[in-house]
């Protein structure tokens, strides 16, 4: 009868951390303006809550990002395929040329260190540019 009740518990717990996920993330699709190259986001992370942005970029092309302010908050940069940009974790911004198409994530949030704090949160701006290589 333990072992049943412990097991019960297990599962419960697996799935209150996956509410929890759930809920500490949002997904917002980036469109540009019709002839735009650019377009600036902006939003209010806090604690470990991150906001992710999806764009659709295509081989070739150069992506420029620029997060500001930079003291509270940091970016992560997710290929199609899911894996993190080589270089593109824990940046506030920077150029770089894309290889692969597809929908790529860039994702705000806040370091650990200040994460953790109960009244941490951050405003920000996020400008994304997206460029033909010429």
């Amino acid at each position: 009868m333990k072992q049943i009740l412990a097991i019960g518990f297990l599962f419960f717990g697996i799935g209150s951390a996956a509410n929890f996920e759930a809920k500490a993330q949002t997904v917002k699709r980036v469109q540009f303006a019709k002839g735009a190259t650019s377009a600036t986001v902006k939003g209010t992370i806090t604690g470990y809550r991150y906001i992710d942005y999806k764009i659709g970029i295509r081989a070739g092309q150069v992506l420029s990002l620029e997060l500001t302010p930079q003291n509270k908050a940091e970016l992560v940069i997710f290929m199609p395929d899911g894996e993190n940009m080589p270089d593109a974790a824990g940046i506030s911004g920077g150029t770089m040329q894309i290889d692969e198409s597809g929908d790529y994530k860039i994702r705000v949030l806040m370091p650990r260190s200040t994460a953790r704090r109960k009244s941490a949160a951050a405003n920000f701006s996020l400008k994304i540019e997206i460029k033909d290589l010429q």
